[in-house]
């Protein structure tokens, strides 16, 4: 899965898309060099009649009126968490059950050397019980690389120019609720426009929507909220922070502590590993915080392959031989 920040403009305030895409997967090698690769000839574990499902693509677009929701982090794992919830189907195992692990590429916006980005995925992969999450980014200089970055053509093109009539003689003279209003109205034109542009990347066409609406969710991502009790846990106050009530999800206080002390975990009870461009999450038996691993034991005799993470992408060789510096590998 990969996610980006995405097109915005400047009317009466300042919106925001949110790219996200979830490869699709095939059976044939699409990459000659992959070309009769078995990966049970490496991991004896694993069956492609139980642990091999073939999915196709989806690209979605969220809408943000930065005003009403301001970007950072957590807003960013609240969208990929929607995602999820609007299409289960794309994320099921082939006995119907939430895919257990997830890896997703993302731009170096709220990146993970920001403490923030690796709180919440932390959140996140708690949230869905996963048994291992990865982050991995571009390096500098190669964000063209990323693969969401065919969305943003799109979108661009269905957008860019388009103006926008709102039923506001004066702006200046409007009302908070009224302003609110044609800013909400404004965004939901902006995905109306957005929706269903289609794109060569993946092959697809995109469905925009603007974040949160139509859809009931019982964890509420409370960025503002999740920022502060960060700031308060970095000081060695997350105990004491005071936390609202989320009557849709008793256990918030729980889920943010368990996250915190999971995040910063150390030794043998480490569930996390940082390197220059991946964060990656990990279930830790021996961490009395971690739930039960769920998953098959082919992928964690996959990922015992590299020493139970998976590795830091190498140099492309040519850039290596080049001696022109590094570059993301394959």
């Amino acid at each position: 899965m990969t996610y980006s920040h995405g097109a915005g403009g400047d009317y009466l305030a300042k919106f925001g898309l949110f790219s996200m895409m979830s490869l699709p997967v095939h059976a044939a090698a699409r990459r000659p060099e992959l070309n009769g690769f078995n990966l049970a000839d490496y991991v004896p574990s694993y069956d492609t009649t139980k642990h091999f499902m073939e999915r196709t693509g989806l690209a979605i677009v969220l809408g943000h009126c930065q005003a009403l929701e301001p970007e950072n982090a957590f807003r960013d794992w609240a969208d990929v968490s929607e995602m999820i919830q609007r299409y289960p189907q794309y994320f099921l195992t082939p006995e119907l059950e939430l895919v257990p692990a997830i890896m997703l590429e993302k731009d170096n916006s709220h990146g993970v050397q920001d403490i923030s980005c690796r709180f919440g995925f932390v959140v996140f992969c708690l949230l869905h019980n996963f048994d291992y999450g990865k982050i991995s980014s571009q390096e500098a200089g190669y964000s063209l690389l990323h693969r969401v970055e065919g969305m943003q053509g799109a979108l661009g093109r269905r957008i860019s120019g388009q103006p926008f009539t709102l039923p506001l003689l004066d702006p200046q003279s409007a009302s908070e609720e009224e302003l609110t209003a044609a800013m909400k109205e404004v965004l939901r034109v902006i995905c109306e426009r957005a929706n269903g542009a289609t794109f060569k990347a993946g092959g697809g066409f995109i469905s925009a929507f603007p974040a949160r609406a139509n859809i009931a969710i019982d964890f509420e991502w409370r960025p503002s909220e999740l920022a502060s009790f960060l700031e308060a846990a970095k000081k060695g106050q997350a105990k004491e922070y005071d936390l609202k009530d989320m009557p849709t999800f008793p256990s918030y206080r729980e889920l943010l502590l368990r996250a915190w002390n999971l995040l910063n975990a150390t030794g043998p009870l480490a569930c996390t590993k940082l390197t220059a461009h991946t964060f990656q999450f990990k279930k830790n038996p021996l961490n009395p915080l971690c739930a039960p691993v769920r998953g098959p034991q082919a992928f964690r005799d996959f990922l015992n392959l590299f020493g139970g993470w998976t590795p830091q992408p190498r140099p492309a060789p040519r850039a290596a031989a080049s001696g022109s510096g590094s570059a993301p590998g394959a």
